[in-house]
């Protein structure tokens, strides 16, 4: 993802509340604090926001594929991939990418 993209993601995650954000709200996230959480939802996204993904960032998107096609190897599930910001119907304060 480039930076412009990256950029309006963050802005787009600031409008409700994801998976990734739902540990550190419990206070049971090792890696954000549910004060982190807040202030990413109410400070500006600035283009000084966009940094680079850490390595396991870099290997968890690049794996994701793969994973999945095992998952639905191993389970007889059907994947399909959903590249959008997605939003519960009656509560759009939860969100999903």
């Amino acid at each position: 993802m480039n930076a412009p993209d990256k950029l309006e993601f963050l802005r787009r995650r600031q409008s409700g509340i994801g998976g990734s954000d739902i540990s550190a709200v419990l206070g049971i996230s090792p890696w954000k604090t549910p004060l982190a959480v807040w202030q990413s939802k109410v400070l500006p996204i600035t283009p000084d926001d966009v940094q680079e993904m850490s390595e396991a960032a870099y290997w968890g998107t690049a794996l994701e594929d793969l994973v999945a096609r095992e998952y639905a190897k191993r389970t007889g599930h059907t994947i399909q991939r959903i590249t959008a910001q997605l939003k519960h119907p009656k509560h759009d304060w939860l969100v999903s990418n």
